[in-house]
């Protein structure tokens, strides 16, 4: 059973959150449980507009006040990312509970990007993206295209499971703004997770009308249009051609991502690295609290 929650009603600026019911009531209660101490009025102003399990409305929201709402969604989300990322180091074959996670996480990044968008929000559109595809191909987006698009990469269960070193690239990727992004030197391992996540993600965004988490005027014909033509250009690239043999001989969640790069572009992943061991360092000192 799915629930409903209305963000804007204008047209060309229509935009709906269709979540579980049980996904509902949890963002309900986390959101508010957050702003309680920020903005206790907002927080009772979504309590009174939102109904258990079934619909909510923020239609009704000022400028000041879905800002305040943008923001702590962001810190809800980042609050989740360090929870994905301990589940799967200390409990790693929790597979159904990782997934309810993971699939929480992508819904919490469409809902994100919905609010971003809003013209009450005021945000600068306007900023692209880069990504450098190969030495003559790149892809440019607006910038809260390519965030969305890596953002729901990392959040997608098949990478999260089989692509482990990816999805840390991937989270050390979304931890800043995206501006531009050279993809012509990832190790074939990498350049094929990010492949098969596309094809899922063009897949997800093809149907506008059904099996939507979210749904906006602005949002959804850009990603459809803008993840289709990434997948299009990943996909013509040569390395894709050695995706089957080398996800069979080398899979990620086994191989040090600095083995499988390049010699020569080991450098350009140090920082990746520490990256990745202060994540397990911080989870490792959590566990033992």
């Amino acid at each position: 059973m799915s629930a409903t929650l209305t963000i804007n009603r204008e047209p060309g600026e229509h935009a709906v959150w269709l979540p579980s019911s049980v996904m509902f009531d949890t963002f309900v209660e986390e959101i508010t449980r957050h702003l309680d101490a920020l903005d206790s009025g907002l927080a009772t102003e979504i309590r009174n507009s939102t109904v258990q399990g079934t619909y909510g409305h923020l239609d009704h929201l000022s400028s000041d006040q879905m800002t305040a709402l943008l923001k702590a969604v962001e810190d809800l989300v980042m609050d989740e990312v360090p929870s994905l990322e301990q589940l799967i180091l200390f409990t790693p074959n929790d597979e159904t509970f990782i997934r309810a996670k993971c699939h929480y996480l992508s819904s919490l990044y469409e809902l994100k990007t919905l609010i971003y968008v809003d013209n009450r929000v005021r945000n600068d559109l306007s900023a692209q993206s880069t990504i450098l595809v190969s030495k003559d191909i790149k892809w440019t987006a607006p910038g809260w295209t390519a965030q969305l698009t890596a953002e729901l990469l990392y959040s997608s269960p098949e990478i999260q499971f089989h692509h482990r070193e990816t999805a840390l690239m991937l989270c050390y990727i979304i931890s800043r703004p995206i501006i531009t992004l050279d993809w012509s030197t990832l190790a074939v391992s990498h350049f094929c997770a990010i492949a098969t996540g596309l094809k899922n993600l063009s897949h997800h965004f093809k149907h506008t009308d059904s099996g939507h988490v979210a749904y906006g005027d602005k949002i959804t014909p850009v990603m459809s249009a803008k993840v289709r033509e990434l997948c299009n250009l990943i996909s013509a690239d040569p390395r894709t051609r050695h995706c089957e043999q080398d996800i069979d001989d080398l899979p990620a969640h086994t191989v040090s991502m600095l083995r499988v790069l390049n010699p020569e572009q080991t450098e350009i992943w140090k920082p990746l690295k520490r990256f990745k061991d202060g994540l397990n360092n911080l989870f490792r000192g959590l566990r033992k609290m």
